[in-house]
């Protein structure tokens, strides 16, 4: 997929708020015995949040979570 620069900072806010709501969706999902949905969820607010990160360094990606994601991550933050 193409990397293209983000607008502002709106939609790293977004990436988190909705990473943050997927969280929550997951955790109870989980706690309730949902594994296989709460699984999916956790994936999902994972995915969020790296593209959170990588909003930060004006980029953006529109793939799912995968490792062309978690690649321009680690160039963005080595440290994680």
């Amino acid at each position: 997929m193409k990397t293209s620069a983000t607008p502002n900072g709106r939609i790293i806010l977004g990436y988190l708020g909705l990473a943050h709501s997927d969280y929550l969706v997951a955790r109870h999902l989980l706690r309730s015995g949902f594994l296989e949905h709460g699984a999916m969820m956790a994936a999902t607010a994972v995915e969020k949040h790296l593209k959170a990160v990588i909003g930060v360094h004006g980029l953006s990606r529109s793939e799912h979570l995968g490792s062309s994601l978690y690649n321009l991550v680690r160039n963005c933050q080595p440290a994680l």
